[in-house]
């Protein structure tokens, strides 16, 4: 992770959470997770953040909790430029919402 984005990342944490509960969440469904070509990931009290290499995205997933319990989710660039980002997720809603911007498509349906 390049410095300007580690220092995005540390700017945009928010409140303390457990973050071993919501890797559980992400990777639930493993074949959802690799689908996302995950990789280079770090975690804090604060923040999660992987590297994607996804047929949408390919770059950063951060995902931090707000002091309303709820998640936000932002896809950043390689560079730092963040791209997407959805707030007000509850923790079985990001999966979802990530695997839409990194992923999914209408062929994986069939």
């Amino acid at each position: 992770m390049s410095p300007k984005v580690f220092e995005l990342v540390r700017s945009l944490a928010g409140r303390e959470f457990d973050f071993e509960q919501t890797m559980h969440v992400l990777t639930a469904d493993r074949n959802i997770w690799w689908s996302w070509g995950v990789s280079n990931g770090k975690c804090s009290s604060k923040w999660i953040v992987f590297k994607t290499n996804g047929h949408h995205h390919k770059g950063w997933v951060l995902i931090t909790l707000g002091w309303e319990d709820l998640y936000k989710v932002r896809l950043i660039t390689t560079h730092g430029r963040i791209t997407a980002e959805r707030d007000g997720l509850y923790f079985d809603q990001i999966v979802d919402y990530i695997d839409e911007k990194v992923e999914k498509i209408s062929a994986y349906e069939h």
